[in-house]
């Protein structure tokens, strides 16, 4: 039997960790919107946000897929990643 800290180690690396970032990216590219994340980046106006394109797309297409895949193997399959 695994001590009590070893368990919510992993709980938190295998479960909390990725479902915490896959719902970070629907709600960042899908409900609040990129637009509005661009600007909140850029609002202290000391530097420019660049290839915004390509952020928007990772953030609302790669990044939940990777993360699902990650769910998959850990939750899914028993294997942990870390």
């Amino acid at each position: 039997m695994l001590p009590m800290n070893a368990v919510m180690e992993k709980f938190t690396d295998n479960l909390m960790i990725p479902v915490g970032a896959f719902f970070f990216c629907i709600f960042t590219g899908w409900v609040w919107g990129i637009g509005k994340a661009e600007a909140e980046i850029e609002a202290e106006g000391s530097c420019r946000f660049g290839l915004k394109r390509l952020w928007g797309a990772i953030v609302k297409f790669v990044a939940p897929a990777f993360i699902l895949v990650i769910l998959y193997f850990t939750v899914g399959k028993g294997q942990g990643l870390s």
